[in-house]
């Protein structure tokens, strides 16, 4: 089967050497941003901590994103961390573009679990009320469409009389 590869502009590439931001994963749920800064910041110079929850209940997702000042710092602790364990589950680290090259390379909807297409997702528009997971639309709207009808049946003659 051929591979499928699909075409990269220029702008789409980015250079490792250039990434600031760790992918952190397999955290303790219940590690807190401070916990994790704190573990972290001996390394390197952190910028900022995306500790992403989860909208329904509010518990952490048990992954985060961590943006050093410098790609020699995050460079540093992605060796650091790579196979450290912490609270008893082994990190595991990758580079990620970060928030701001997703936003220029127009990747930032594919990141937020889909393809935009164009369209405003709930969770994006800071004017729509959030809604738990029990109360979201349906994704795919109920059809009501009417088949349409069938030819009347024949009467048959009747040779009896």
């Amino acid at each position: 089967m051929p591979s499928r590869s699909r075409s990269r502009s220029p702008r789409d590439k980015v250079r490792k050497k250039d990434l600031t931001t760790l992918f952190v994963g397999n955290l303790p749920f219940d590690m807190e941003k401070r916990e994790l800064w704190d573990e972290l910041d001996p390394v390197g110079k952190i910028r900022e901590i995306t500790l992403p929850k989860d909208p329904g209940s509010g518990k952490p997702r048990g992954f985060a994103f961590v943006e050093f000042e410098t790609h020699k710092d995050a460079s540093r602790a992605f060796n650091e961390f790579q196979n450290k364990k912490v609270l008893g589950r082994q990190l595991r680290l990758d580079w990620d573009e970060g928030i701001d090259n997703k936003r220029a390379t127009g990747k930032l909807g594919l990141a937020l679990g889909g393809a935009t297409n164009g369209r405003r997702h709930s969770w994006s528009s800071s004017s729509s009320p959030r809604r738990s997971r029990s109360n979201r639309r349906s994704r795919s709207p109920k059809r009501r469409t009417r088949r349409s009808r069938s030819p009347p049946a024949k009467r048959r003659r009747s040779y009896s009389r």
